[in-house]
Formats: structure tokens, C-alpha cells, sequence
């Protein structure tokens, strides 16, 4: 089966699914049954996006001459590495904050924030946050994704995609919500409880 086959097949199978999913009156049983199928085709296509992700592993060695080639035409930061510095990693920008003396800190923010790690980066609220909009920004671009792919055959694909990256931010935002009732029932128990006597 070829893979545009196997999409047809799944866009086949989801169709009633989704029929189901998008009308507030189904029934509760065929909600159930729909988000099922839902699920197996998403269980089946991460299964095969693994299996093809580690065959393209397996042959592609990584000392290869197309890999030595794109490592030679990495462009390289001079003014970075004039100052002694490492050259920024892919994606990683530079921190917005700046030192004692006045200039610009020139370590790397940590993903998803503005700043380093010594200027707060690494702060847990911080790195909560961070994450939230990660999540946030990984959902738009699978939405924008599964946009410019209607009516092509990576549709099927970039749906599933689009519902993962939803799910896990729903997934998140739920854990957000229960850290935040723990923090107010701590509070609540604080203001309760008679302060300690000095002994």
C-alpha cells in the first residue's frame, strides 16, 4: 500500500468520526466510538512516522558527504567568535538583558524566553511560561500547516498533527490549572494554621 493509499484509507475511516465529533447533538456512545477511531489512526500514524524516521537514521550515516558538506557551509558568527564566543545554536537567540558595565549579555536565552540563564531564564516560572508559549506557538503553526494543506494529500497528516499539538497544550494548560488550585490551597492552609510559638 502505497502512502497516499494508506491516507485515502484513514481519510475514509475518519470521515463518519468526524461527522460524529462536529455535531453537538450525537449521541454520547458515538462520541465515545468516534474519539476511538480518532485515536487508533493517530496511534497509527505516529507508529508509522517512527518506523520511517528510524529508517532514515539507519541510512544515513552521519559522517556522510552531504552532512561534512552542509557542516562546511554553516555560517559562521565572526564577531562572535572574536570575543571568545561559541557561535548561537540553531534557534537559540541572544540574550536581550545586560551586564553591570552596560553592554548586552551576549550568552544565549534559554528556549522560549528572552533572557539567559543568569538573568532569569532559568527561574521555574520562567521556564513554565516558556513552555506554555511553546505549546502555544507549536499549535499555530500546526493549524497554519493543516491550512495550506487542504485539499492536498498531506492533509490527513497535518490534521493529526494539528490535533496532537492541541492536545498536548490542552494537556498542559490542565496541569497549569491544578498548580494553580494546589498554590491557593496551600495559601488557604497557611492563613489557617496558628503561627508557630517561639520556643
Amino acid at each position: 500500500m502505497t502512502p497516499s493509499e494508506r491516507a485515502e484509507a484513514c481519510e475514509r475511516a475518519l470521515r463518519p468520526a468526524l461527522r460524529v465529533l462536529a455535531d453537538p447533538a450525537s449521541d454520547p456512545a458515538a462520541v465515545t466510538c468516534a474519539r476511538g477511531v480518532l485515536e487508533r489512526i493517530t496511534e497509527l500514524i505516529d507508529g508509522l512516522q517512527a518506523a520511517a524516521a528510524a529508517a532514515r537514521r539507519e541510512s544515513a550515516s552521519p559522517l556522510d558527504a552531504p552532512a561534512r558538506a552542509r557542516m562546511r557551509e554553516t555560517p559562521v558568527d565572526e564577531d562572535r567568535e572574536a570575543g571568545g564566543l561559541r557561535q548561537l545554536r540553531k534557534g537559540r537567540d541572544q540574550c536581550t538583558a545586560h551586564r553591570r558595565d552596560g553592554e548586552e549579555c551576549q550568552a544565549p536565552a534559554v528556549a522560549g524566553t528572552l533572557v539567559c540563564r543568569r538573568h532569569g531564564g532559568a527561574a521555574p516560572q520562567v521556564l513554565i511560561k516558556a513552555r506554555h508559549v511553546e505549546l502555544q506557538m507549536a499549535l499555530h503553526d500546526a493549524h497554519m500547516n493543516w491550512r495550506e494543506a487542504k485539499g492536498t494529500p498531506a492533509a490527513f497528516d497535518a490534521l493529526c498533527a494539528c490535533s496532537r499539538a492541541e492536545n498536548a497544550l490542552n494537556e498542559y494548560e490542565t496541569k497549569l490549572a491544578r498548580l494553580s488550585e494546589l498554590r491557593a490551597e496551600l495559601r488557604r492552609l497557611k492563613a489557617a494554621s496558628p503561627p508557630d510559638r517561639p520556643a
